[in-house]
């Protein structure tokens, strides 16, 4: 089944949000969306949250199994062609992110026109509007199942803590664990 949790803090406390696991992945689409805020200050955002002071486990179906690679050379600002890994199963019309090189969330989603595994050159459908480093992740964001993203709105995004967290006496230890999940505007 197909899933959509909204919400701006999530806490888990002695309880469990389990989606799949290691032996049974989630075969349906599941996404958690975590929404963020500016506040009266202008410069100081909150990020939405999930605080996990019990359990959280998400496990995807694996995907294509060469998804994911980095940059061989730097791209810079209108560049249209990209050289990454070779042998990857990649396709036209796949939907790629490039991550930020820097520290102003300069990550760019676009989709491939063409990709030859061959020489590892894959053409863009537009040009990119920031540079990307040599070795910057590339990620096929189709072949995920579970999404975990913040919000794409404004510069604060979301985050996961994973903590042990004590309270009348009580300790609840955090544990977390996640396999074939794509994290968008998170950090």
């Amino acid at each position: 089944s197909n899933v959509v949790l909204s919400a701006r803090t999530i806490n888990i406390q002695n309880g469990e949000i389990v989606i799949g696991t290691k032996e049974e992945p989630y075969k349906g689409q599941a996404t958690i969306h975590l929404d963020s805020a500016e506040t009266e200050l202008g410069a100081v955002g909150i990020k939405g949250a999930i605080n996990v002071a019990g359990k959280m486990t998400a496990f995807g179906t694996p995907g294509r199994a060469k998804r994911d690679s980095r940059l061989k050379a730097q791209i810079d600002e209108g560049d249209t062609e990209m050289l990454v890994d070779k042998d990857l199963d990649w396709k036209a019309g796949d939907e790629v992110l490039l991550a930020a090189s820097g520290f102003g969330g300069e990550s760019e989603k676009r989709i491939l026109n063409s990709y030859d595994p061959t020489t590892g050159k894959g053409v863009l459908d537009t040009a990119i509007e920031y540079t990307h480093l040599e070795n910057t992740e590339i990620l096929d964001v189709g072949g995920y199942n579970i999404i975990i993203k913040g919000n794409s709105e404004g510069k604060w995004g979301g985050k996961i803590r994973v903590e042990d967290l004590e309270f009348d006496d009580v300790t609840f230890v955090g544990e977390g664990g996640f396999n074939n999940v794509l994290f968008k505007n998170m950090g």
